[in-house]
């Protein structure tokens, strides 16, 4: 294991090996760059190797290939509109929780750090509804998620292709009553990184609120909004500090410049994605209020979706067509390279003059940061 703990370009954060480990000496803390690494107290340590066999980077769990491909969007017009994409996830989601079924997925707390929570009510599912643009920590989920499966619960977990593929390494063997979802993931920028963003735009005011994708001018033309106490925030991706540095992989963690989990074949049951290029490959369905593309890997994942045709409207993908625009399924994100220099002065410089030194694009960001909406 120690061979993972030290190879920042291996690790992922998954949580899994400290899941996993039977007298509790592993825990989850944070590097100099803020990304969550497992930190063994060696006095405590027996040797039984547990968390080696739990590590999806040196045991990849079974990797399913794509059975079929979907567009796909809620018929929900308020759920369409609050979702980041299509809506999907909160279908598939008020489908299992319809069913007496559990939902795990990544939602703020309430210092808008990113976490891991098990929901049991519809009116909970706001939480884990849209995309969150930081790596969460797992916690005790994947703990939580085995005695919920062994106790006969219907469960849904959704994260990262990594944290699926943690949870599965976890968890050895394959429930029936447990369905994974994951995402089509860009990489995933450090809790560190994120909360120094957040009190640069903060400012002496308070943060109320966070969207990352706030669809007000429409789907492609997404824009991060935060909503404060004196008035709210919004600008581009190509605005924005921290989406700027998001996009151009200045922030992202090392492991995910050689991400171990691309590819066709994954190990979720359903992989749900933005399904950009829509209006050239599917121009009748986009409207630009948001579309779902849609990645089914196992019957399970096939029979969940079948159960929403009432709620969604769908048709068949083109599956290599869809994945042209969508190259994050197969392909890492090379760390920019300035990324060095990015973390190396993230306590010296204001965070969006350290975003521009390294990107050297012009000043709209500062611009932008005064952008009001009152």
């Amino acid at each position: 294991m120690m061979a993972i703990i030290t190879d920042k370009e291996k690790c992922c954060g998954c949580g899994s090996c400290s899941a996993v480990c039977p007298q509790g000496c592993i825990t989850m803390q944070p590097d100099k760059e803020g990304f969550m690494h497992p930190r063994i107290d060696t006095q405590r340590c027996t040797g039984c190797q547990a968390c080696r066999t739990a590590c999806p980077v040196l045991h990849m769990p079974r990797r399913l290939p794509v059975q079929g491909t979907y567009s796909a969007y809620s018929r929900d017009e308020a759920v369409r509109r609050e979702s980041s994409s299509g809506g999907i996830f909160t279908e598939l989601a008020r489908q299992v929780l319809d069913n007496g079924g559990v939902v795990f997925g990544a939602a703020f707390d309430g210092a808008f750090c990113v976490k891991h929570i098990c929901i049991e009510r519809r009116q909970a599912l706001y939480k884990l509804r849209a995309s969150k643009y930081v790596q969460s920590t797992t916690g005790g989920t994947y703990r939580q998620a085995r005695t919920l499966l062994e106790q006969g619960r219907l469960v849904l977990y959704s994260g990262t292709p990594c944290q699926i593929a943690g949870l599965r390494a976890y968890l050895k063997k394959d429930y029936e009553n447990l369905i994974t979802q994951s995402m089509i993931c860009h990489g995933v920028p450090s809790p560190k990184v994120w909360k120094k963003y957040l009190d640069f735009i903060a400012g002496e005011d308070t943060v109320q609120g966070v969207q990352f994708r706030n669809k007000e001018t429409g789907w492609k033309k997404y824009r991060l909004k935060i909503v404060k106490k004196g008035g709210a925030y919004s600008a581009t991706v190509w605005e924005d500090p921290y989406m700027k540095a998001f996009v151009r992989n200045l922030a992202l963690r090392p492991s995910c410049g050689a991400c171990a989990f691309k590819g066709y074949k994954q190990t979720a049951d359903v992989t749900l994605a933005d399904y950009w290029g829509a209006e050239q490959l599917e121009p009748e369905l986009d409207d630009d209020k948001g579309l779902s593309l849609v990645f089914i890997h196992s019957e399970k994942g096939q029979r969940l979706f079948e159960s929403l045709h009432d709620a969604i409207a769908w048709k068949p993908a083109d599956m290599h067509k869809a994945v042209l625009f969508n190259q994050s399924l197969v392909k890492a994100s090379a760390p920019h390279r300035r990324r060095a220099f990015f973390f190396s002065n993230l306590e010296k410089y204001p965070f969006d003059v350290l975003v521009e030194k390294c990107l050297k694009s012009p000043g709209a960001v500062q611009l932008a940061k005064k952008r009001l909406i009152l």
